[in-house]
């Protein structure tokens, strides 16, 4: 267990250290950070996104682009930069599966009528809409 304990620790500040050379613009880091975690990015998006391949590889690009972007603040992260990333990657899912879902259609006055128990004999509104006429539009 402590071997377990040493190699996280080492490749916590590996992470690091690659993380600290993005901050300052080195795009092989960025790079190496890629090879390095980009399984488990892709593994994390997954679970928003299914096996939609270029969604998810979308979503990966959209992980690392934030990386460059928030590198400084994600060296400032308490939880560490896999943990960073991670949170990086299940926003850029969520929002990626969002943005997927059909937009909701407005009801039309038809469909809101039509699903009314409420509506005045011989009218087609509703009858909270009658009310202030007392049935006069039929």
């Amino acid at each position: 267990m402590p071997d377990d304990d040493n190699e996280g620790a080492q490749e916590s500040r590996a992470l690091t250290a690659l993380l600290q050379r993005v901050v300052e613009r080195d795009t092989a880091a960025l790079e190496t950070l890629y090879d390095q975690l980009a399984g488990r990015i892709f593994a994390q998006a997954a679970r928003w996104l299914g096996g939609d391949v270029l969604a998810l590889e979308e979503a990966v690009e959209e992980t690392f682009w934030q990386v460059w972007r928030q590198a400084p603040r994600l060296l400032d992260a308490e939880a560490g930069v896999q943990a960073a990333l991670l949170q990086l990657a299940g926003t850029a899912a969520r929002d990626m599966a969002r943005l997927r879902e059909p937009a909701a259609t407005p009801p039309t006055l038809a469909a809101a009528t039509s699903a009314s128990s409420s509506t005045v004999p011989g009218s087609r509104f509703p009858q909270r809409l009658d009310a202030p006429f007392n049935g006069q539009l039929a």
